[in-house]
């Protein structure tokens, strides 16, 4: 009956505030596999007897602390690939990349662009970057180091992040070190075939559905800004 889903619907806020209520580990709370039997009996009582009110409210909170329990594990590994094709040369498209300055004209969203150490032939071996959080998150700033592979590959790896938000700085040291971007590029007549590569572990308590989604939203992203910006410079001259 509609009015079922009205009061189910009415409920999950106070499922919700239950959860936030508790913040200790979910195992604990449980109370390890016999706690877990326990809530599953209460599970299915609740289901049996068609428990309305209060009852789907502690139904909503048992699934959703099993959820977090089960979040609370390892990062999870991810990897995304782009192959793109730009009317460049690989010279010139390592040249956009290594030219850290230029980043405020064409990434989205970075404010600041620093080099802060280079190699013995001038290029960037490691550079700073600040840039605006999405959805109103204030700013964060971080570090990527750049090591270099002939004839031209180029790998960024994420050194270091800060931020005044602590829930994205919690998520942003679980992907220390593990955030890695690597470019190559062949030449291939008069383009070149970019290889891009993405990996990154994400911070178990990201939802499924956007972590399977965010890495190669991430590389498309990146791979286009990128082509765009090269294929610009090679049209003005």
């Amino acid at each position: 009956m509609p009015w079922i889903f009205v009061l189910l619907v009415l409920e999950i806020p106070v499922a919700i505030a239950l959860v936030d209520w508790s913040r200790r580990s979910p195992e604990a709370f449980l109370g390890g596999a016999a706690g877990k039997a326990k809530w599953r009996r209460r599970l299915l009582l609740g289901l049996a007897t068609g428990w309305l009110g209060v009852g789907n409210a502690v139904v909503i909170w048992y699934v959703m602390m099993v959820v977090r329990a089960k979040t609370d594990g390892e990062p999870l590994e991810a990897v995304a690939c782009e192959t793109v094709f730009i009317q460049a040369t690989p010279e010139q498209c390592v040249a956009v990349i290594t030219d850290i300055e230029s980043y405020i004209q064409w990434s989205p969203g970075i404010t600041e662009a620093t080099v802060l150490a280079r190699d013995r032939d001038g290029r960037p071996t490691e550079a700073a970057f600040v840039r605006d959080a999405p959805m109103g998150g204030g700013t964060f700033s971080y570090t990527m180091s750049f090591a270099y592979s002939e004839p031209h590959g180029v790998r960024l790896t994420m050194l270091s992040a800060e931020t005044e938000d602590p829930e994205r700085m919690e998520m942003l040291n679980q992907m220390m070190g593990s955030m890695a971007t690597t470019y190559r590029f062949e030449p291939n007549g008069a383009e070149t075939v970019m290889e891009f590569e993405l990996r990154m572990s994400l911070p178990p308590q990201i939802p499924a559905m956007i972590a399977s989604r965010m890495p190669a939203m991430m590389a498309s992203k990146t791979t286009t800004e990128l082509k765009e910006r090269i294929e610009h410079l090679i049209k003005v001259g």
